[in-house]
This record gives C-alpha cells, structure tokens and sequence, in this order.
C-alpha cells in the first residue's frame, strides 16, 4: 500500500523463492519472507509492511478488495477484472486465460507464423 511501484519486484521474489528455493517452504511466516523480501527491497520498506500486516487499515483495504472481487464475480485467483478502452468490463479466471484477456484490451498478442497467438507463459 505504502510502495505501489514496488510490488511487482515484491511478488516477483516471493514467486521465485516458492518455486525454485527447496528451504523456502516456511514461506508463509513473516520471519521467512521478509528474510526473503529483504533480498531484493530496501531494509526499511519490509520492516514497515511487516509491522503493518495486521493493523486495522490493512484489514480494511483487504476486506475491501475481497468484497469488490466477490461482488465482480471472482471465483479464485488469478482474477483479472478488465476494462477495455470502449468501457466494457469483464472478468478472467486463470492464467490459462491471459490469451483471452489479450484479446479483449487489444493487445498486441504477437501471433506466430500460424496466425495464432504466442503462449503468454
């Protein structure tokens, strides 16, 4: 909430230490991943979400997040909820599903020699 810009470097360590690390199965406890966050985000800024992560305005913004994602019709994660540029609104399930999430914003989906989209992952 604090550091916007600096949650995709965040997510991305974590996603690494889950998959590729084989001690990092503790991940869950706060002492593992801010260990683990602290590899790859300033000192200061693990320290301050770590010490936020039960106060009453992090529950809120979660409670929040969780109802507008219920009320958007989310049934799991990932959920991707988009907007295209015409205004329409709908919702994705999975990953399996980012090609057709491409598609709806009108991305540019990198089409192969077939005609048919590259895999996303």
């Amino acid at each position: 909430m604090s550091h916007p810009e600096l949650l995709p470097k965040a997510l991305d360590t974590l996603f690494e230490a889950l998959w590729t690390e084989p001690n990092e199965s503790e991940l869950p406890d706060p002492k593992v991943f801010s260990r683990v966050l602290a590899k790859a985000l300033p000192e200061e800024v693990v320290k301050d979400g770590v010490a936020r992560m039960g106060s009453a305005e992090v529950k809120a913004e979660l409670m929040k997040a969780s109802n507008q994602a219920f009320e958007n019709g989310a049934f799991g994660l990932p959920w991707f909820q988009c907007t295209d540029v015409e205004g329409r609104v709908e919702g994705f399930w999975g990953f399996d599903h980012l090609g057709q999430v491409v598609r709806f914003l009108g991305l540019d989906g990198g089409l192969d020699s077939r005609g048919a989209m590259r895999a996303v992952l």
